[in-house]
């Protein structure tokens, strides 16, 4: 809830406003918890529908909830994927690479330097191009499989290697590398998303289309037992959440937001309607691309609603940032009720106890996450020396961007070449899906993602995805080195996890690093 509710975005953001823009505009507790009371929940209920797709029949990985998975059957004596590893080795290998990720976090808090590996040249690193040996990534890496990885590393020479050079040299984006306004990776950030929505929209069409005929062809001639007998839903229907519990959740959770928002902030009802909208379209690229990378591009998903808001509401700078953070709320919501369904589906888990689970947190959440608000607010400034909520002042700026400037210069033709490219795939798969050629396309999603982040985040993964495909190639036993490789992974991505914890105290205490 910090994150969705924008408690450490969106509601500083607004204290920063101007008396020009309608601000400065400083919630009280009771006006906090009807914000997070509006936007807690439709992101969850919209979830629910793209679990067949997105879980049963694509069979994405969303690694972190795979990892959940495995800790789980570990802890439990249980294996989900390792049949022919004892769960003794499964145990230590877990141990030995949850120490051994924590060891690597520890040092690299005290050696900064063991986080930003200079492996291309100090030059190089000024794009970003070092390496950042997280063992956490590369756990993520070897859950997301070498295919997206690679997808990922091409996205990364593309944006990172030849896009974000030409638009510095060329002086289309004269700011630092690293800004997300004025800099290359503002500049490049956009082709990124017109990549995710061209693939992510077109793909829906064409999964849209397909149900369609698929259900009016098994209807009318084999009848409706033919219908889904591929991919069949592994639960029984008791334990799948009904779909009026579904479609009633999100109307209500949809017209909760339109009256908390309402209320807080005057923004005309069309617009509030429009923003919940554009919040779970956008949510289906949000789940796509965790399930694929493991990464959520709220940020992203945020600035796309606010560029759109932008013409909805002209000089409405509150009104913009509230839709951005409509729009990742959802997203934030509903990825991580597909990370857990992703853990609940490899478990056997019932997904109407894990959806009834989830609203429950979501709810108490909201008061947990207000009160640690309010208390931090009444003792430090947010925004701050301390706590300097740096993301506050990207949504500020993108907001006043998106109202009195247009795109970056000459970025246009390229959002349009990229989102016209990536939106083919999908619609000649569908035409000719027995073609081995798009086996060998890479992912959009994972692509764009590979553009979204700096290349030190991608080159671990793809590390860790390459050493665990030559180690099965090579192999006598390559289902065996897969099966551990995934324990091993869990326990790089927990370990990091845990220490980081550790490392966090360190920090706000001020011991050891510089």
């Amino acid at each position: 809830m910090p994150l969705a509710g924008g408690f450490v975005g969106i509601i500083p953001a607004l204290t920063l406003l101007n008396k020009e823009e309608g601000g400065p505009i400083v919630m009280s507790s009771s006006q906090l918890i009807l914000w997070g009371l509006g936007i807690a929940f439709f992101g969850v209920f919209f979830a629910i529908p793209l679990r067949k797709q997105t879980i049963i029949k694509e069979k994405l990985r969303f690694p972190s909830g795979t990892a959940t998975a495995q800790m789980i059957s570990l802890l439990h004596k249980k294996s989900i994927s390792a049949e022919e590893a004892s769960w003794q080795t499964q145990w230590r290998c877990l141990l030995y690479s949850f120490l051994l990720s924590g060891f690597y976090t520890i040092s690299s808090y005290f050696l900064p330097v063991l986080s930003q590996l200079p492996i291309f040249g100090y030059s190089a690193k000024n794009w970003n191009w070092f390496l950042t040996p997280s063992l956490s990534y590369m756990g993520q890496g070897i859950i997301m499989g070498l295919p997206t990885t690679l997808a990922m590393l091409v996205g990364a020479i593309v944006g990172w290697g030849i896009l974000s050079p030409i638009s510095y040299y060329n002086g289309w984006a004269p700011g630092p590398i690293d800004d997300a306004q004025t800099g290359a990776r503002g500049w490049i950030l956009w082709i990124s998303l017109a990549v995710m929505i061209s693939e992510s929209l077109v793909s829906l069409g064409v999964i849209i289309a397909k149900e369609i005929q698929q259900r009016w062809r098994a209807s009318s001639v084999y009848g409706e037992e033919a219908i889904n007998c591929e991919d069949e839903e592994p639960c029984p229907p008791e334990q799948l959440v009904p779909s009026w519990v579904t479609y009633s959740g999100l109307s209500f959770s949809s017209i909760l937001c339109v009256i908390a928002v309402t209320i807080l902030f005057d923004i005309p009802i069309f617009a509030t309607l429009l923003s919940v909208v554009l919040a779970c379209l956008l949510s289906v690229l949000a789940v796509r691309a965790l399930g694929e990378t493991d990464l959520n591009p709220v940020s992203g998903i945020g600035k796309v609603s606010q560029v759109i808001f932008a013409g909805v509401i002209p000089g409405g700078i509150a009104a913009n940032i509230v839709a951005g953070g409509i729009a990742e709320a959802g997203a934030q919501q509903a990825g991580d009720m597909m990370q857990d369904m992703k853990t609940g589906h490899l478990l056997h888990a019932s997904p109407r106890a894990q959806f009834y689970g989830q609203l429950i947190g979501s709810f108490v959440s909201v008061f947990v996450a207000v009160g640690a608000y309010q208390l931090y607010t009444s003792v430090y400034t947010i925004p701050g020396p301390v706590f300097q909520a740096p993301t506050a002042m990207v949504w500020l700026d993108m907001s006043r961007l998106v109202n009195g400037h247009p795109l970056p210069p000459n970025v246009l033709p390229f959002i349009i070449i990229f989102g016209v490219l990536f939106s083919l795939p999908p619609i000649l798969e569908a035409r000719y899906p027995h073609s081995q050629l798009w086996r060998f396309l890479p992912s959009g999603i994972a692509f764009a993602i590979g553009i979204y982040n700096p290349p030190n985040y991608t080159l671990p993964r793809v590390i860790g995805a390459l050493v665990t495909d030559i180690a099965c190639r090579n192999n006598a036993n390559p289902r065996l080195i897969q099966a551990l490789s995934i324990v091993v992974a869990s326990g790089f991505v927990l370990g990091e996890g845990t220490f980081a914890i550790l490392t966090l105290g360190l920090k706000a205490g001020q011991v050891g690093s510089s």
